[in-house]
């Protein structure tokens, strides 16, 4: 999803939608399973030399735990998302998709025990 900088207005640039699981470009054996589409809303700012981002994200995961090996649910909830990107001199655009891509993958819980999800678990292996 490229957005042009010239696009963005003072008043900024909104964007919503769903991207779908596949856009993770992540494989089954990943330690990380998409279950669904992200949904985003986000609200994009131009400055001299920066983007930045304010919204919300929001997708359904499987996560290893990295001590049973078994997958388990995980629901990610951003809903005071924050991001920038530093302009590289010339640069007239950039690509929305993977600047969340980035972010989800960036901001999910690494080396994860599953009777850390608060659902009740006790990690068999713990």
């Amino acid at each position: 999803m490229e957005i042009f900088i010239e696009e963005i207005t003072e008043e900024g640039l909104r964007r919503s939608g769903e991207l779908p699981a596949s856009f993770f470009q992540l494989s089954p054996e990943d330690s990380i399973r998409p279950l669904g589409p992200v949904e985003f809303h986000v609200n994009v700012f131009a400055f001299e030399d920066l983007i930045s981002f304010h919204g919300s994200l929001r997708g359904e995961f499987e996560l290893k735990c990295g001590t049973c090996l078994d997958y388990y649910r995980y629901s990610a909830n951003y809903e005071n998302w924050e991001s920038d990107l530093d302009l590289e001199e010339g640069q007239e655009s950039f690509h929305l998709d993977q600047i969340i891509r980035e972010d989800f993958l960036l901001n999910l819980p690494e080396h994860l025990r599953c009777d850390e999800l608060g659902l009740g678990y006790i990690c068999p292996k713990a």
